[in-house]
């Protein structure tokens, strides 16, 4: 059967990979994952060809597809091999395949087109006209339509963990693990390239989609037996908005048990939810209040969300004891230092127990990416793409260098609301290392303390992070 060999930047474990891999594993496949963060190209080169596969694969973002395109041209320069381009921005603009080093792209969920490309490689089948991929062949590029998506998520097999397990005792032994639940989101925030997603899959079925309780509960089982782990994180786009949301934490506190964390959006929360939420053992919940000014939340990045809803639902959080964090983005388009300082003091004001605090940085092809463009509010070119989390801002507001200041101390003003008149004086010195220690620890300790993992285990997990930077 054909060997597919996985490369990706980051430590970091990707349920998309783990998908892809577990599928083509249950269909005779070997897959392998290459982590290329801290080598060389030629050290890359190297492994690749210790793994010999037939077929290379790079799932991206529009954030941090430069890294794979050039490894893929490196590699490509030495060796007579076909790459596979999935992910984000592939999906999004297909269009990605005329780059150089790039065969093939894959649009959409990627299963069973990477079976089928696979299958092909290996009996030396045509592959240009495979549901779902666009190919670059000596005519031109093959664009092929998309087929359903995968509509029955408890047929899929449970994710392989071994790709990553196997060659990181870190990520084996964490305490917390994640759990996908769920596909598919039903909104059109402007930040966001959903909106496409559902554009183009209108008509090939149910978008938004959910494991039963019974298939996730088998599959965590599982994994604490296999490995062990003493709480979970529900990874899904929607999960509070899934309709068998109560029952779904009825099985799961009766079969499990474990404290668990999960991301909702206020507008599907209510008294219900949040009750059988606590009682469950949800340990924290992650929320978007994106921006304490109801304009730039509803009006600039289209979150359809009023402070009075999100006021209503955090005393309903507050009731039931139900800590939640707040993620917030600072430098959006048109934000005056004003509504940065609203931010801050509108997640001290509905009691965010942490605030993960982000720059805005626009995504090719969103809606606000184009409103950004048209109003000429790029600082630089528009191409310059970063892979890592980024410090800095690439469009033009007011007040830049306070507003940047802020969003690496605000955490300590949501904490510690006493000290919002001294951060207002503070983020008016210059930039400074102070500042981003402060800030990477408020990150470093929003992300321990909603997923239960000691002080202990989060250094070693950054150590080794740190060692292959």
């Amino acid at each position: 059967m054909a060997k597919i060999l996985f490369l990706q930047d980051a430590f970091f474990e990707y349920h998309g990979i783990q998908s892809l891999s577990a599928y083509a594993k249950s269909k005779g496949h070997k897959v392998e994952l290459l982590v290329c963060e801290g080598r060389q190209k030629e050290e890359i080169y190297a492994e690749v060809e210790k793994a010999a596969p037939q077929l290379l694969a790079f799932s991206v973002t529009s954030m941090n597809y430069q890294w794979a395109v050039d490894a893929a041209v490196y590699i490509k320069s030495r060796r007579k091999i076909l790459s596979v381009f999935g992910g984000a921005h592939p999906t999004y603009y297909p269009s990605f395949i005329e780059t150089p080093g790039v065969d093939i792209v894959c649009v959409g969920e990627g299963e069973e087109a990477l079976c089928e490309l696979a299958d092909s490689i290996d009996a030396g089948r045509d592959i240009s006209a495979i549901k779902n991929l666009w190919v670059k062949t000596e005519k031109g590029i093959c664009k092929n339509e998309l087929r359903p998506v995968f509509q029955k998520l408890d047929e899929l097999p449970f994710l392989d963990r071994d790709i990553y397990y196997s060659c990181s005792a870190t990520l084996r032994g964490l305490s917390n693990k994640r759990f996908l639940v769920g596909r598919g989101c039903p909104y059109s925030c402007s930040f966001c390239h959903n909106h496409k997603l559902l554009e183009m899959y209108k008509g090939k079925g149910q978008f938004v989609r959910f494991r039963s309780a019974e298939n996730v509960v088998k599959e965590i089982v599982e994994v604490k037996n296999k490995y062990g782990l003493k709480t979970i994180s529900f990874s899904a786009d929607t999960f509070t908005l899934n309709p068998e949301l109560v029952r779904f934490l009825e099985v799961y506190k009766k079969e499990v048990g474990l404290p668990f964390f999960c991301q909702a959006n206020f507008n599907e929360l209510n008294e219900e939810k949040i009750k059988t939420l606590k009682e469950s053992g949800c340990l924290y919940l992650a929320i978007g209040v994106e921006s304490g000014s109801e304009r730039l939340r509803n009006q600039i990045l289209s979150k359809n969300i009023t402070d009075r809803k999100i006021l209503e639902v955090s005393r309903l959080l507050k009731k039931y004891d139900l800590k939640f964090i707040a993620y917030v983005m600072f430098g959006l388009p048109t934000e005056t230092l004003s509504d940065s300082l609203r931010t801050m003091e509108f997640c001290a004001e509905i009691g965010a127990d942490r605030l993960a605090p982000a720059i805005y940085w626009p995504i090719t092809g969103t809606e606000l990416y184009n409103y950004v463009e048209r109003n000429d509010l790029f600082e630089k070119s528009p191409e310059r793409i970063s892979s890592h989390y980024s410090y800095y801002s690439r469009i033009k507001f007011e007040n830049k260098a306070e507003i940047l200041n802020l969003h690496k101390i605000a955490f300590y003003g949501v904490r510690f609301p006493a000290l919002i008149p001294l951060i207002k004086a503070l983020i008016k010195l210059p930039a400074n290392p102070v500042f981003k220690l402060l800030s990477d620890y408020g990150l470093f300790d929003a992300y321990r303390v909603s997923r239960g993992m000691n002080i202990f285990e989060m250094i070693k997990l950054g150590w080794n992070i740190r060692k292959m930077t």
